[in-house]
């Protein structure tokens, strides 16, 4: 690889079910060829494979091995700020996720690492041609699994104003992934009385996107408390992880007193134990099961 880093000319962060993908348009000669590069740690990461051993697998491979480049993405929140990253061109993203055996892959993560090797290309490609083509891939894919059209508008929107709201924190100094966790932590605790890791706990996930198990009114309480907590940060001027955990906390309370009185008028409460793996989101009149007063705390987690 050489030693000399890239320097981006656009970046762009992915949504591809939850997970945040860094990619980078970099122009590599004097020609003006532009090559999209994909950081891969963090695609392994997400598949949750072992980075170490894809890397030597990289190695490995002579024609991946003479590809990969660091480049440097300042957009990278789970990352924690600019950094330069080991990269592969997007053209070789297919060739990197098809070298995974998905049949010698742990069982747990066989199902996740067959939709990176079905779609990731796809969408990584669209968002580069077209934004908006990205967009509806992604709301293509999300309606080939079964959700419904309602849903699927709540998430898009979720999206949407989550990205507002983290580019909001690092621009008033939250950068560090430990950081952005608790502040959306005390965000969910604000507006439903739980944590995401308790909130994934009352559904029975594990490693799959805690957003793609919401219903569509906790979807829209989720927009809610964060959508407030970025116009508070604004109202308040809030620097820092401090002031900014105040205005997550006056956020989420604000969504918390919402929801509440949401269910008092509905008599229905929001926070259910539904999961689109056992009840599929079109289904409607499903029972809720244990409720979330009755879960042990436990790591948090977006």
């Amino acid at each position: 690889m050489d030693e000399q880093s890239l320097e981006p000319i656009k970046e762009v962060t992915i949504d591809f079910y939850g997970d945040e993908i860094p990619a980078a348009l970099v122009v590599i000669d004097e020609a003006g060829q532009q090559i999209v590069y994909v950081p891969v740690r963090p695609l392994v990461e997400y598949m949750g494979l072992s980075w170490p051993a894809q890397w030597e697998r990289i190695n490995r491979d002579a024609v991946l091995s003479e590809m990969v480049r660091g480049v440097r993405v300042t957009r990278t929140p789970e990352q924690g700020g600019s950094q330069v990253m080991l990269c592969l061109p997007l053209d070789y993203i297919n060739g990197f996720l098809f070298g995974i055996n998905a049949n010698r892959v742990k069982p747990e993560l066989r199902d996740r690492l067959i939709t990176y090797q079905r779609e990731c290309y796809q969408v990584l490609a669209a968002a580069f041609l077209d934004p908006a083509a990205a967009v509806e891939r992604l709301r293509e894919l999300y309606r080939n699994k079964g959700y419904s059209d309602r849903w699927i508008d709540s998430r898009l929107r979720t999206i949407s104003i989550r990205n507002e709201l983290t580019e909001e924190w690092r621009q008033r100094g939250v950068e560090k992934d430990a950081e952005f966790a608790v502040l959306t932590a005390v965000i969910s605790k604000g507006t439903f009385g739980v944590t995401p890791s308790e909130h994934k706990q009352l559904k029975g996930l594990k490693r799959q996107n805690l957003r793609d198990h919401m219903t569509n009114e906790e979807l829209v309480f989720t927009m809610l408390g964060e959508l407030a907590t970025t116009r508070i940060a604004r109202r308040d001027d809030a620097q820092g992880f401090d002031e900014n955990q105040d205005a997550a906390q006056e956020g989420g309370e604000l969504a918390g007193d919402a929801r509440k009185k949401f269910e008092t008028q509905t008599g229905a409460p929001v926070l259910s134990n539904r999961n689109f793996l056992e009840q599929p989101e079109a289904q409607d009149g499903l029972p809720l099961g244990k409720s979330a007063d009755k879960l042990d705390s436990g790591e948090e987690d977006v």
